[in-house]
């Protein structure tokens, strides 16, 4: 990671490079989609932040960031991306400044998300997600299908790894000692990078901060089970991951996690980052980023775009 790389760390920031928030908040004729149980979530506000004219284009990316976050995991991305790239990046149910979701269970963060995606004027749509952002993702594309699926750093594989057991409780040590930011700077050099210049970033601490305070939901209940593998043999569209090789969530269990995506989804592109932990984007913003231009390059057949299942 390169100190002189922008990361758009709030508004003002995004505004600069001319990126517009809004919200979506479905109508009465808009489709809401079913939920695990059969039950409709209610229709709930999405906030989200977008490049600019995005709505006037065929195709583009919805990136979903992971938990405890907002839009802002894809902060160091989204100048580069938008020179290329349509992008809106919205706030998850309960996360940032959306609302809460009106459940309990995963439908009840995936559906609101769904409905977001299908209601985008977009023919052809890449699906992002980052973390338990990767576990929303796949879950919404079993109910979308859009052009393209990217997993980065994705949850959902049960159990942490000792690796990640320990790291996580040296952040809560910390915190508990020091206070919450202690505890995001364990959390960061431990868990989140590996050797970047922002592992004593004050700012970055800071948004991590923010990030989190905005997050009313707990969602490692979500992460921790095995969900993934499960959505990933419903996908029906080209299936692109990328693991941080250092990432503690998955490092020490790379061939397995290999093995299960193939298993689940036959033809799914996995590559391993060099030099990256499980924010990869942050870390290693070209490698997330040319792997993202390149997998959008990817040709789709006709029926492979965007509709309901």
């Amino acid at each position: 990671m390169v100190k002189d790389r922008r990361v758009i760390m709030n508004p003002s920031d995004a505004a600069g490079i001319g990126l517009v928030f809004d919200r979506f908040a479905p109508d009465g004729d808009a489709r809401l989609v079913g939920g695990e149980s059969g039950r409709e979530h209610s229709a709930l506000s999405i906030h989200y932040v977008g490049t600019a004219g995005w709505k006037d284009q065929s195709s583009g990316c919805v990136l979903l960031h992971g938990g405890s976050g907002d839009w802002r995991h894809f902060g160091a991305n989204l100048d580069r991306l938008g020179e290329r790239l349509a992008i809106v990046a919205p706030d998850l149910p309960g996360f940032g400044a959306s609302d809460l979701p009106t459940g309990e269970n995963l439908a009840a963060i995936a559906d609101p998300i769904a409905g977001f995606v299908k209601a985008l004027p977009w023919r052809e749509i890449t699906l992002v997600g980052f973390s338990f952002g990767a576990l929303v993702a796949a879950a919404v594309a079993v109910k979308c299908r859009p052009a393209r699926l990217m997993l980065i750093s994705p949850a959902g594989f049960g159990a942490h790894t000792p690796e990640m057991a320990d790291a996580r409780e040296a952040a809560a040590t910390a915190a508990k000692a020091n206070g919450l930011r202690a505890g995001l700077a364990v959390n960061l050099g431990r868990i989140m990078l590996h050797r970047s210049p922002f592992l004593e970033d004050e700012p970055v601490l800071a948004m991590m901060e923010a990030m989190l305070r905005a997050n009313r939901i707990n969602v490692r209940r979500f992460s921790r089970r095995e969900m993934i593998v499960d959505y990933l043999r419903l996908v029906d569209c080209p299936v692109r991951v990328l693991f941080g090789a250092f990432d503690p969530y998955h490092a020490s269990v790379l061939p397995q996690r290999y093995a299960a995506i193939a298993d689940a989804c036959p033809g799914a592109e996995v590559t391993t980052v060099p030099n990256a932990a499980h924010w990869l984007m942050l870390e290693t913003p070209g490698a997330f980023e040319n792997a993202l231009l390149q997998f959008c390059q990817k040709e789709v057949r006709d029926d492979d775009r965007l509709r309901p299942s």
